[in-house]
């Protein structure tokens, strides 16, 4: 499989765990050719991080915990997931990473990263999430006069 264009397919939604709604957030990595799904088994972000994008979810009436959802904004190597519905809430950086097992499958890391304070005070009610490889001469420039 090296060589291969691989996507990853990212799905949040409400699922019925012992006879209660709760989210989750799950990723597929998939052929970019084909587009079919490489390993049907998903890689699920963890329960706990899933809290802290949807904090309010279990107060939510019915119909509006079927329409929350997760935005991703990322490149090959990783990325963050957000609701973008609150971004105040803060984001979930994940890490992408092809596994060297004889599947040949991907494996995730996550890690949360809270939102300033500010977030969604006075002038700052949006917030864009960007993602892309920088180096750090690239960086350097940004603050040479």
């Amino acid at each position: 499989m090296a060589g291969k264009e691989r996507l990853l397919v990212v799905g949040a939604g409400a699922e019925g765990v012992m006879g209660k709604e709760v989210m989750k957030v799950r990723a597929w990595e998939v052929d970019g050719d084909s587009l079919q799904v490489i390993n049907n088994k998903p890689m699920e972000m963890p329960t706990e991080m899933v809290d802290r994008l949807f904090p309010n979810f279990d107060s939510l009436d019915e119909a509006r915990q079927k329409v929350c959802s997760v935005e991703v904004c990322g490149t090959e190597h990783g990325g963050y997931m957000f609701d973008p519905a609150s971004m105040k809430n803060g984001v979930v950086m994940y890490m992408y990473q092809l596994s060297m097992e004889e599947t040949g499958g991907a494996d995730i890391s996550w890690e949360w990263v809270p939102s300033p304070e500010s977030v969604g005070r006075g002038f700052m009610e949006s917030v864009a999430v960007g993602c892309s490889p920088v180096l750090l001469h690239q960086v350097a420039r940004c603050f040479q006069s």
